[in-house]
């Protein structure tokens, strides 16, 4: 008899609550333990059920033997993620595991599809995670550069990597493909019917354009371009409802167990959380929190719904566009699968955990392109005490409220420098920040303005002993102490070495393999008004542990300002060039020289951006009097970070 492992508990808040009459008044701790068939739903037929696997969970942290199994819509799977913990049919907690990142390769000889009867007798499943289940479940096996392989449950990449909201998940498996139209032509019952609305402008080369439809997220649009104009994620996506329907037409009552295949080709980066094993050559991945968008070419995106409408059509939608689903903090009592949502109920969108964007994000510009003249009427929101349900809505008042589930996106930080510029951009093409921030532009100085990738840097100018003597606060004092004198010799050597990025010794004894520091000028258009930033370059070191990564070692203001002409701009910034370096870096000490107006930022995260600096540029222009609001959003819920 193997020893059922411990596991160490962290918190987490789900803001659903499970209409579940076997988890009612029951108080024993269930784990989310796996993912098993998906069954036909023939209650409400607008989206499958998923078996759920729940497994006892001791005070003391134990695995217990004792395990129960619920059928679930899929778009519930969001917050039944594998780990978490459930007591009277609501999640407060989940269990700990390792966190990891991956680079995999998605081109069809690197990864697999198999069965969990392929791996139920390896070490990590008969002892560590057990799975007494059907061994019919699937996973997906990556091929690791270590002769390793990562393991996925199927389940869980459609989860979390088909897009952002559970809607378009719940599209995907539940709707039949239509071959013939991308455009809101097509049958509106149809994948390509729910996923796409008319798009209302030409088609041109090396952009894709999509009108998004009008239950999706924003965030759904990498997925819904590469389905309207990649052949293999069209091919992909169509297998799911193809293999569901093969195996219900068989058998109603028997569940399916199908193959859900990565997207779209090229590289993939995975941060995922799970058990590792094989001596750390291969790890079990139970959650992923996050992946990096496919490369291709940019995107437009359009909406068919807005929320800038300012009167509501009195007749309903008819008249006009629906509203985005508004956000909640507050739970919805009971979710429900027990009939489909009243349409005269109002939407109300719920948070899954959080999905990081990793790497360089999909350049994507919101278009608009008309603007109706009022939204959709007023709906009721769902009542606290009643149940509430995601899928088609159906009939009235049979106090069934409507549910909008998904995951909040993310980006993942890649440098100040890189994470101004990407930031600057995707403010650029935002709907709300676009109307403020109009161009962005690198520049170097003496040369030029660019706007292409990579980013060009001002590198600068490096420094001779001999000048040190010039500034006071370095010149040796011949009535000074040796201690003060030695100091002094010290602050000296650290002012010649901060001019070069990678140097940790004297700069006199090996340049080799050295380069000069560098700093990021910007020049924003802010309403027709040139505003400059700039963030100065940091050494960077490599965090050990289990996963290795960089990090910036070294902390610096940046600095914004403004200039009347081009001629200022080269003098100012040359002068920026030679004298930061002999005040390592410390704006406070240059600005007031500036011959516009200067202000130093710090870069404080806030837990509303959605990327990284978003908050700092906001506080950076309104130091010189530039006040660009910030997008509007609820209080996130406590626990939505795990």
């Amino acid at each position: 008899m193997y020893q059922l492992p411990t596991f160490e508990i962290t918190s987490f808040v789900s803001q659903i609550k499970l209409h579940n009459p076997c988890f009612e008044n029951d108080f024993q701790k269930w784990i989310v333990w796996w993912y098993a068939g998906i069954y036909k739903n023939t209650k409400n037929y607008s989206a499958p059920h998923v078996e759920v696997i729940f497994r006892e969970l001791k005070d003391d942290g134990s695995l217990g033997e004792r395990t129960l199994s619920k059928k679930v819509l899929i778009p519930l799977l969001g917050q039944l993620f594998l780990g978490s913990i459930w007591m009277n049919n609501r999640c407060n907690e989940a269990i700990k595991l390792d966190t990891k990142s991956f680079s995999v390769n998605l081109e069809p000889d690197n990864w697999i599809v198999r069965k969990v009867a392929d791996y139920i007798e390896l070490p990590v499943f008969k002892s560590y995670y057990p799975i007494n289940v059907d061994g019919n479940s699937t996973l997906i096996s990556f091929k690791l550069l270590n002769g390793g392989e990562l393991l996925i449950p199927c389940q869980e990449y459609f989860s979390r990597c088909y897009g952002r909201s559970q809607e378009i998940k719940r599209i995907i498996a539940t709707y039949s493909w239509d071959p013939y139209g991308y455009n809101g032509d097509s049958n509106p019952d149809s994948v390509q019917g729910r996923i796409f609305a008319k798009l209302r402008e030409p088609e041109e080369n090396n952009r894709w354009k999509v009108n998004l439809g009008k239950t999706l997220y924003n965030d759904d649009i990498v997925l819904a371009a590469h389905l309207k104009y990649d052949k293999y994620t069209q091919q992909k996506v169509k297998s799911i409802h193809a293999q569901l329907e093969v195996s219900f037409r068989k058998s109603v009552e028997k569940p399916a167990f199908i193959k859900i295949f990565p997207w779209h080709l090229g590289m993939q980066n995975l941060e995922v959380e799970g058990i590792p094993f094989e001596d750390g050559k291969s790890f079990l991945a139970l959650r992923i929190n996050g992946a990096s968008d496919p490369d291709g070419d940019d995107i437009s995106r359009q909406r068919q719904n807005t929320n800038l409408a300012r009167e509501n059509n009195p007749e309903g939608p008819k008249g006009g566009w629906n509203t985005q689903p508004p956000k909640t903090e507050r739970p919805i009592v009971n979710i429900t699968d027990e009939g489909r949502p009243d349409s005269n109920s109002e939407m109300v969108r719920l948070n899954d955990r959080r999905f990081r964007v990793l790497g360089i994000p999909r350049r994507i510009k919101d278009v608009h392109i008309d603007k109706a003249k009022t939204s959709g009427q007023k709906k009721d929101l769902p009542d606290p005490k009643g149940k509430s349900s995601s899928g088609d809505p159906s009939g009235k008042n049979k106090g069934i409220g409507d549910t909008s589930l998904g995951a909040p996106q993310i980006y993942e930080s890649e440098g100040k420098l890189m994470d101004l510029w990407n930031t600057l951009n995707c403010m650029a093409v935002d709907e709300h920040y676009g109307k403020y921030i109009e161009k962005v532009h690198w520049y170097v100085w003496n040369k030029e303005f660019g706007k292409e990738e990579p980013i060009r840097l001002s590198s600068f100018s490096p420094i001779k002993e001999k000048d040190l003597d010039n500034y006071k606060h370095l010149q040796i004092d011949p009535l000074g102490t040796e201690e003060e004198n030695k100091l002094l010799l010290a602050e000296r050597k650290k002012v010649l070495h901060w001019s070069y990025i990678e140097s940790d010794e004297d700069v006199t004894k090996n340049l080799k393999g050295k380069y000069f520091r560098g700093c990021l000028i910007l020049k924003v258009t802010v309403k027709g008004r040139p505003i400059y930033l700039l963030e100065i370059e940091r050494k960077v070191g490599l965090v050990k542990g289990d996963n290795e990564r960089s990090k910036e070692k070294e902390s610096f203001s940046g600095m914004v300002f403004t200039v009347q002409s081009s001629s200022e701009l080269k003098n100012w910034v040359h002068l920026l060039l030679t004298e930061l370096p002999i005040f390592k870096g410390v704006i406070a000490k240059v600005m007031v020289r500036c011959p516009g107006i200067a202000d130093k930022y710090p870069h404080r995260p806030a837990s509303w951006e959605t990327w990284p600096l978003e908050a700092t540029v906001i506080n950076a222009f309104k130091k010189i009097g530039f006040s660009i609001p910030q997008r509007k959003f609820t209080k996130k819920v406590k626990g939505n970070a795990l």
